[in-house]
């Protein structure tokens, strides 16, 4: 989602900054496809840096604080209290 939204804006600015310089159409055209393409696969791969930076965090947060299965797994002060486990 990240690599197709970067090159579409990168394309739409690019034929809009070719039409108001008045360049060729065909010229405006092919200099647009050519940033999308590049552009594209920039977005490719920061959204692939991001989805990996987002996955380990998650993971490391998943490792910190686990969810217990039963309530014999919580600690002795949530069993007390067991509302306070809930929050």
């Amino acid at each position: 989602m990240i690599a197709t939204s970067f090159a579409l804006l990168a394309f739409a600015a690019s034929v809009a900054v070719g039409a108001y310089v008045g360049n060729d159409p065909s010229t405006v055209l092919w200099r647009g496809i050519a940033v999308m393409l590049v552009c594209y696969l920039i977005g490719r791969v920061l959204g692939s840096i991001a989805q990996r930076t987002i996955d380990e965090h998650t993971a490391q947060h998943v490792s910190d604080h686990p969810v217990p299965e039963t309530i014999e797994d919580l600690p002795s002060t949530a069993t007390a209290n067991p509302e306070a486990a809930v929050t």
